[in-house]
């Protein structure tokens, strides 16, 4: 059944992300010592470890409803804000996120491993596994 009219909802929301390197799959094959006091740590790609977008975050900008619709229910509001959430850990990439948890594990392993008298410190990554 087609309903005459149109209907609009624009939402905007903070969300906080948190990323970085799951240690669980960080085993001892994964870190090459050098007899040139070298070494070389192969870490996990950097994921989402959790993301949070606070209901008191989430504001409506704009709604409108015209002709013979009726207004979004709380369960319609609910699934809109749910694909914008899928959307946004779908965009971890382009927003940079997974980029600066990889440039800030590099940071932490050379500076940890220095510390600890390494003189030559590499940090690579685990190729990404293709979904």
């Amino acid at each position: 059944f087609y309903k005459m009219g149109d209907r609009k909802i624009i939402f905007s929301c903070k969300a906080f992300v948190k990323a970085g390197i799951d240690l669980k799959d960080f085993t001892a094959e994964d870190v090459k010592v050098g007899k040139d006091n070298s070494v070389v740590v192969t870490l996990p790609q950097p994921t989402v470890l959790s993301m949070n977008m606070p209901a008191e975050q989430i504001k409506v900008e704009f709604s409108k409803v015209s002709g013979l619709r009726t207004s979004f229910n709380a369960e319609e509001r609910n699934e809109l804000l749910k694909q914008g959430e899928v959307n946004i850990l779908g965009d971890m990439e382009n927003l940079g996120i997974l980029k600066d948890a990889r440039d800030n594990a590099v940071v932490f392993f050379q500076t940890l491993l220095a510390g600890a008298g390494f003189e030559s410190v590499v940090v690579n990554f685990k190729e990404k596994k293709e979904a």
